[in-house]
């Protein structure tokens, strides 16, 4: 896959537009299950299942919990009324649709267990944007999936789950520059940004796990909201949205000393300067190479 992406990228960027079926003739591998997963992640830097999975880890039981209690919700009540065991993120779904007042069909479509994907397009008008096909009766349970686009079955699943179907297609989006269809928009827009909070947060988590002791600052996508600034020590974050990165810095030393800790020696001149230079901290002795540093007069 990384050795094609490029060329992939600038496929499917092409101008006018390709048609789906035109890249699959060229790409074949692309529109496999690991293909999707393995292209999503080198544009994003994302792993789109982890990240899924995630998100209703931390969201998905608020969910279930707040539509419990919709009481004058008749859609969301009859999902509810339903049952909700089994698999966490097709309940999710199903509630989001209802919440919305959106219709399931415009996002899945439901498929006799043993169709084939030439089934599936004899026996459906299947529309131009992207669907996700549930093969059985019950996808609350572990079922296989296909994924259609402009008309056509495009990918069939090798891992039989729902949520490993609903990446796929967010992954779909992503990967060929389609938008949400009106049909289900608010429920994607809506999944979407709990799945954009979930990935923030395991970047954060993946680059702090191996750094002894130091300050991050992570950018926020909304542009219009102040950057989370805080501070790591021994690969956790001990501290969150702090005004700037002065105040990280002495909050920082602050904690140095409290706790008693060493400075790391690859930085230990860097530390040096700000504790006994910049902070007038201990300021009697100073190693050579730091000592032009020092203020005279």
């Amino acid at each position: 896959m990384e050795t094609t992406y490029s060329l992939q990228r600038t496929h499917i960027n092409a101008m006018p537009a390709p048609s789906i079926e035109d890249l699959k003739s060229k790409w074949p591998y692309l529109f496999t299950q690991r293909g999707i997963y393995a292209h999503f992640e080198l544009l994003t830097d994302v792993k789109v299942p982890q990240v899924l999975e995630l998100s209703i880890q931390e969201c998905g039981r608020a969910i279930v919990e707040y539509c419990r209690t919709q009481l004058n919700h008749h859609a969301v009540q009859a999902v509810v009324s339903h049952g909700l065991e089994g698999d966490m993120t097709f309940h999710v779904v199903q509630l989001l649709l209802a919440h919305f007042g959106e219709s399931p069909e415009g996002l899945m479509i439901l498929a006799d267990v043993s169709s084939t994907s030439a089934d599936i397009e004899r026996k459906f008008t299947l529309p131009a944007s992207p669907r996700l096909i549930l093969l059985g009766n019950q996808p609350m349970t572990n079922c296989h999936w296909m994924i259609s686009i402009e008309g056509h079955v495009v990918c069939e699943s090798t891992q039989p789950t729902f949520a490993s179907g609903l990446a796929a297609l967010f992954a779909v989006f992503c990967i060929f520059n389609l938008q949400y269809q009106d049909e289900a928009s608010k429920t994607l827009e809506f999944i979407q940004r709990v799945k954009r909070r979930a990935a923030d947060e395991a970047l954060i988590q993946g680059s702090t796990e191996e750094t002894t002791l130091g300050i991050y600052v992570f950018k926020q996508r909304d542009a219009s909201r102040e950057p989370d600034i805080g501070i790591i020590l021994e690969g956790q974050v001990v501290l969150q949205e702090l005004d700037n990165v002065a105040l990280a810095t002495a909050m920082l030393f602050g904690l140095m000393y409290a706790l008693n800790l060493n400075y790391p020696p690859e930085l230990k001149y860097i530390f040096e300067v700000l504790q006994k230079v910049v902070m007038e901290l201990e300021g009697t002795t100073l190693c050579k190479k730091a000592q032009v540093l020092r203020p005279h007069g």
